[in-house]
């Protein structure tokens, strides 16, 4: 599931669909290329109706036979609960907005990331370690029942997601927000804060958007760039957080309704864990625009090493 459907503001304009490759690829598509190569044999990717239909025609292009193809749109999604608002309402939204076109275990990535075919297959592989005993439906009626921590087996319960080192996710050219993880002994996660990252004299320097406080980060944190593996069972937890998010925010503007938060309350709840997969893969992404030269250079060198063929598709 490729997250696609954002406004991209602080680029001003829609970054995920901004070539990036010598042949006008964007980003996304060497996640899909990659995502190909590690075995997953259907797409899911979430547009915006308003701006995105040309782009979902030039997609079924290069991809004609090379994977299944669906689309989902998260507006039209929102329209139909009764929401009318510009901004969406964030990355766990997105998920519930995309969940019919997902079968079994599934992936969560950003459009705007690269995140390396070694991160890709480390989640593919993850995703088919384990795979889910029972359907969706069944899994969101064991969770209806209230046996969310104890009613599924461990397997079901049990997602994963791709941490990257802090000091290999940040911005030269302004703040960027990351996932700040918090791991047990045995590799799982036990919290993760949205925290504004900041560089500064004294270090990277984050801002907790969940009560403000801030300190240094080490460079070495690992960090979440939104590449989740996802059992099933997350549908029926994201359904229950998403009512209770909209008793509070369905009239703020601001408010969105974000993956961390989602799989954090699972963790503290029971009702799911959540095993972190480390990479050393070189992370680059494009939050300003002054990013692109540096991510079009890197991409250029990736097909000059033969990671990639020209043209992708």
């Amino acid at each position: 599931m490729v997250l696609a459907a954002g406004r991209g503001s602080r680029f001003g304009g829609l970054k995920q669909f901004t070539p990036a490759g010598p042949n006008g690829e964007a980003l996304l598509e060497y996640s899909i290329f990659d995502a190909i190569r590690s075995g997953f044999d259907r797409l899911v990717v979430l547009l915006r109706h308003t701006e995105n239909q040309d782009f979902e025609t030039a997609l079924r292009e290069r991809l004609s036979g090379q994977i299944e193809l669906r689309f989902a749109y998260q507006d039209d999604f929102a329209q139909e609960q009764g929401l009318a608002r510009s901004k969406p309402w964030g990355t766990a939204h997105a998920i519930l907005c995309a969940a019919q076109q997902t079968a079994g275990s599934f992936a969560v990535i950003n459009a705007d990331d690269y995140y390396g075919k070694n991160t890709i297959r480390t989640i593919a592989d993850f995703l088919q370690s384990g795979h889910a005993s029972q359907s969706s439906h069944e899994l969101g009626q064991e969770a209806d029942r209230g046996h969310e921590a104890g009613g599924l087996r461990e397997a079901d319960r049990s997602h994963g997601m791709v941490a990257f080192p802090l000091e290999n996710t940040v911005s030269t050219h302004g703040d960027v927000t990351r996932g700040v993880c918090r791991l047990d002994e045995r590799g799982l996660l036990v919290s993760i804060e949205e925290t504004v990252i900041s560089p500064t004299d004294e270090g990277l320097r984050g801002r907790r958007l969940s009560d403000g406080q801030t300190s240094i980060v080490p460079p070495k944190t690992p960090v979440s760039m939104n590449i989740w593996g996802f059992r099933p069972s997350i549908t029926a937890i994201i359904e229950k957080a998403w009512a209770e998010f909209l008793q509070d925010n369905r009239h703020n503007d601001d408010a969105e309704f974000l993956i961390p938060a989602v799989v954090h309350d699972a963790i503290k709840s029971g009702a799911a864990t959540c095993r972190v997969l480390q990479t050393q893969d070189a992370w680059f992404g494009v939050t300003y625009r002054d990013d692109l030269a540096k991510v079009r250079t890197a991409i250029a060198q990736l097909h000059a090493d033969g990671l990639y063929p020209t043209p992708l598709f």
